[in-house]
């Protein structure tokens, strides 16, 4: 969760609240990959560790396999990292930023 407080001439006139949520279909998308497929899964994201933990927790990805905190040009090195370690990687993103990796 985040708070965003929108001041105007220096004072506070509202505080709105945000929250990420995950897809409908991720947490089954997740759980037929990883039990159905025994692929195992990651997540490869810029929020926080915090933000992060929650929503792989509700989708089901392990905490171990959460790289958070990482900016765009940073996931390419993510997934060559992994490839590294001798994985084979798939990478869905959800935005224009993630086409590299």
């Amino acid at each position: 969760q985040t708070a965003i407080a929108v001041s105007l001439n220096g004072r506070t006139e509202c505080v709105i609240g945000m929250i990420d949520k995950e897809k409908d279909s991720a947490a089954l998308t997740v759980n037929v990959l990883q039990e159905a497929m025994k692929i195992k899964t990651y997540m490869l994201t810029g929020d926080n560790i915090r933000t992060a933990s929650v929503i792989a927790r509700d989708i089901g990805i392990p905490p171990e396999n959460i790289i958070a905190g990482v900016l765009p040009e940073g996931k390419v090195d993510c997934v060559n990292r992994l490839q590294q370690e001798g994985l084979c990687v798939a990478m869905i993103g959800d935005g224009v930023n993630d086409s590299p990796a």
